[in-house]
């Protein structure tokens, strides 16, 4: 998506997922994703995005305060 928009607009992207998790109204509780760690998605996830020219990269629902210092950890190594 971030390559498509690219190719029609020169405007800095944000991006600013959820933690990809589902909410179970019924049961009222969140439902973690099957695969191995979301939060490692996203830190992986984040490096695409930046390499595709996303200028502000956060989080929301379900995102922590770690793991935004993970992504900016790998994003700005020191």
């Amino acid at each position: 998506l971030l390559a498509l928009a690219r190719s029609v607009t020169a405007k800095p992207f944000v991006v600013y997922p959820n933690l990809g998790e589902s909410f179970d109204a019924a049961n009222h509780q969140w439902i973690a994703k099957p695969t191995s760690s979301a939060a490692d998605d996203l830190v992986h996830y984040a490096q695409q995005w930046a390499a595709q020219g996303a200028q502000l990269i956060g989080g929301c629902c379900r995102t922590t305060p770690e793991i935004i210092a993970s992504i900016s950890q790998h994003l700005h190594p020191t």
